[in-house]
């Protein structure tokens, strides 16, 4: 059983020792660019900052890990054999995660107007792409007594107006197949 206990040989704070791993992505980005400054920059953290991780991560590893000079930055041995190691680490957790990410499923499409002007004038201007990225289905709904409003919107890639672009969906109407 995992405990949270320290000092226990189950416990999982004893399982792994690691440096920090904010220090770990300052440490990447210093080395791949040979710059505390502009790896700051890609991070989005100061030059100070940078440094910083970078020092505690020595620190914690009880070797440098650069050799500074002027303005920049080179790897030691140590340094670059962190480096391989990190890289090789960020790439796996990179790859599992963009296969696990789940794309985002694409928003119905709902046009709501007479027949005729849809497949005769609509249609005819819409983009190519548009049929082969959506699932198309259609409806027909009776047309609706005095309550209906129709009202009318502008479709920038076209020169006039569409009526019933915003028409109310029908009582129980659902997007799911």
């Amino acid at each position: 059983m995992k405990t949270d206990i320290p000092g226990d040989k189950n416990s999982q704070l004893s399982r792994r020792r690691l440096p920090p791993l904010s220090a770990l992505r300052c440490f990447e980005a210093a080395a791949r660019l040979e710059s505390f400054t502009q790896a700051g920059a890609t991070l989005h953290l100061t030059h100070g900052a940078i440094s910083r991780a970078v020092r505690a991560l020595e620190e914690d590893l009880g070797t440098p890990l650069f050799e500074r000079r002027s303005q920049r930055v080179f790897l030691t041995a140590a340094g670059a054999e962190l480096l391989h190691s990190v890289t090789q680490a960020l790439d796996l957790i990179e790859s599992t995660a963009s296969r696990l990410r789940a794309p985002a499923p694409a928003a119905p499409l709902v046009l709501s107007c007479e027949p005729t002007l849809l497949m005769r004038w609509l249609i005819p201007r819409m983009p190519g792409s548009m049929p082969s990225t959506r699932k198309c289905r259609s409806s027909c709904w009776p047309a609706a007594g005095p309550s209906r409003s129709v009202p009318v919107s502008t479709w920038r890639s076209a020169a006039t107006t569409l009526p019933g672009a915003a028409t109310p969906r029908p009582t129980g109407y659902s997007t799911k197949p």
